[in-house]
């Protein structure tokens, strides 16, 4: 009896083995099944941004951005914002306020939501680079006037300016989202921006004797060989984030900057405090921006 009751155990115990194997290779093939669903998951998700940023790149490769294809007419009708709501919904009891307001763009929306070609570096009109041929931009008054403080924001932009894809910066840095019905569109921080940081740089058509001043700075160049000169970084039809930055003045979290570089001033918007995540991005346009508005 003895002996057939300790073979029993043996068999109960080889038993408990098989179960034991049994229910680890259940886990396993478990696991194993859960991570191929997820790595099918990421898979599709890659394939579909693969799509996604395929479409973006033909569409970029189609367009050239150089001056032979890029003409600045102001008497052309440009509402910048109109497609927005033809491509939202609206509150009935207010059309002009969306009813999602947290909704993020980025370049990806310039064209279909904003009518705005973007672009990533400035692009100069034939005309102005006749103009600006050999000219020396120290001898601006400009520069002249605040020489110390550009020979200093010269060093400290320095690594900004050797930054090659402007685009993906700003695409990391920031977005746009509705702001308000008074100021319409604005500017968002995608993460901490320290104080001191440059922003971007504001990019357009740098043309002469432009009708529209909404999306214009000055050119920091007025007067060529004697002759007075009226030149503008336009971005009303092409331009980048900073297009959407709106004014609050004084209490602006980021102020601009014209600094010289390669030959051209370049207009930066430079962090002047610590701005959060989430917290629009303003600025200041200056006294000269709303004397020179055409009165309504």
């Amino acid at each position: 009896m003895a002996a057939q009751k300790k073979q029993g155990g043996f068999w109960k115990m080889l038993s408990d083995y098989n179960f034991i194997i049994l229910a680890i290779s259940g886990l396993i093939i478990s696991y194993q099944s859960t991570r191929i669903l997820e790595l099918n998951r990421i898979i599709g998700q890659l394939d579909a941004q693969v799509d996604k940023y395929e479409s973006i790149i033909d569409r970029y490769q189609i367009l050239d951005y150089s001056q032979k294809n890029i003409t600045v007419d102001d008497q052309v009708e440009h509402e910048p914002h109109s497609h927005y709501f033809d491509n939202i919904e609206k509150d009935p009891h207010n059309p002009k306020k969306p009813l999602y307001p947290d909704a993020q763009y980025t370049y990806d929306d310039f064209v279909s939501i904003f009518q705005v070609e973007p672009i990533h570096h400035s692009v100069v009109s034939e005309e102005v680079k006749e103009l600006l041929d050999g000219h020396d931009l120290f001898t601006d008054d400009y520069y002249l006037s605040n020489s110390v403080h550009i020979d200093s924001m010269i060093e400290k932009t320095k690594s900004f300016f050797e930054i090659k894809d402007q685009e993906a910066y700003l695409r990391e840095l920031c977005y746009i989202k509705w702001a308000s019905i008074e100021t319409g569109f604005g500017l968002y921080a995608k993460q901490d921006i320290p104080a001191n940081q440059v922003i971007g740089v504001y990019t357009g058509i740098v043309a002469v004797d432009s009708d529209n001043t909404d999306y214009e700075w000055e050119y920091q160049t007025d007067e060529i060989d004697g002759d007075e000169v009226n030149i503008g970084v336009n971005a009303l039809k092409y331009g980048n984030y900073l297009r959407f930055a709106n004014h609050v003045g004084e209490a602006s979290n980021s102020k601009p900057e014209f600094v010289p570089h390669n030959g051209l001033w370049h207009v930066l918007y430079v962090a002047v405090k610590d701005i959060k995540k989430g917290e629009e991005i303003t600025t200041d346009y200056g006294d000269a921006y709303f004397a020179s508005r055409p009165l309504q």
